[in-house]
């Protein structure tokens, strides 16, 4: 752990009253016993509010490797907007290369994004020609008053050090009758991936990919876990409607594997058969609107 760190409370709810649920790296990862959010209790210290830096590498190996994981989940992403909205402006927060915009603007959307990766930027504005993607965190973006009638969040908010102000900015650039799409682990899975890894190790199974880290990844890379219940208070808390909360669609690597197949098939079965209470996909997808 760096040596600057900063104890928090539970984002969600404020309070102290928590569990330690495991430590990795020397982070304490806690499960609030009032809200059941599950957080890293300390995190570096940061003056700009970001706790990792380059996530992105300006190899194109790297980019052509994020083309390809992602493809799936993007189409994916965009099928789940056109059934609410007709094609107008759409943000990508954290849009990387810009691969999700890219097929966003194919479809006859407006593309905006925000990154903080400075080489990720560069490809996305010269390589992609994506004019209107800045250097900056959502909370500092300057988009000279637009509103957008889409919000991406993919792999965002476990990362960040506080979901609660990505959500107020995200609903302050949303346009009346907006929507915000967000993906995010499952802590739900990723729990249940926890107690099961004994009998699958040496099965050579490990359903949602190697890591067995609680958080999908270690911290600090990851900040926060989510489930179906959290991730409707969050929406609650910041004055957003819940339109739905379901299983996403695998990264592209686990869909090269009829098993991954076969495992995305069953989530969405167990699912409906479940009346949409059990989700046990290592992603969520949670769909929000900023109309009451």
């Amino acid at each position: 752990m760096p040596a600057n760190t900063i104890e928090v409370t539970c984002d969600l709810c404020g309070s102290l009253n928590r569990k330690l649920v495991t430590i990795e790296y020397d982070y304490p990862i806690y499960k609030c016993s009032e809200c059941t959010f599950v957080y890293v209790g300390k995190r570096p210290e940061a003056e700009d509010g970001r706790v990792v830096g380059e996530y992105y590498e300006e190899d194109r190996a790297e980019v052509e490797a994020n083309r390809e994981r992602y493809t799936g989940v993007i189409a994916f992403l965009l099928d789940e907007a056109a059934k609410l909205k007709k094609p107008g402006k759409i943000l990508d927060v954290g849009c990387g290369f810009g691969f999700f915009l890219l097929e966003a603007r194919a479809r006859g959307w407006e593309p905006y994004g925000t990154e903080l990766s400075e080489a990720a930027v560069e490809i996305a504005k010269t390589q992609n020609g994506l004019e209107n993607v800045v250097y900056a965190d959502l909370e500092n973006a300057d988009f000279g008053g637009v509103k957008f009638d889409v919000i991406n969040l993919t792999n965002v908010l476990e990362h960040v050090p506080s979901p609660t102000a990505v959500l107020a900015a995200c609903k302050s650039f949303l346009a009346h009758g907006g929507i915000l799409l967000i993906r995010v682990p499952n802590m739900e899975f990723n729990d249940l991936k926890q107690s099961l890894l004994p009998i699958l190790r040496p099965m050579k199974i490990v359903p949602g990919g190697g890591e067995t880290c609680y958080l999908a990844s270690p911290p600090p890379f990851h900040l926060a876990g989510f489930s179906n219940r959290t991730i409707r208070r969050y929406f609650e808390k910041t004055g957003l409607r819940t339109l739905a909360v379901k299983p996403s669609k695998l990264s592209g690597m686990a869909n090269e594997k009829t098993a991954y197949m076969l495992f995305e098939k069953a989530v969405d079965a167990i699912f409906r058969l479940s009346f949409t209470k059990i989700n046990l996909s290592p992603t969520i997808l949670a769909i929000a609107s900023n109309a009451k």
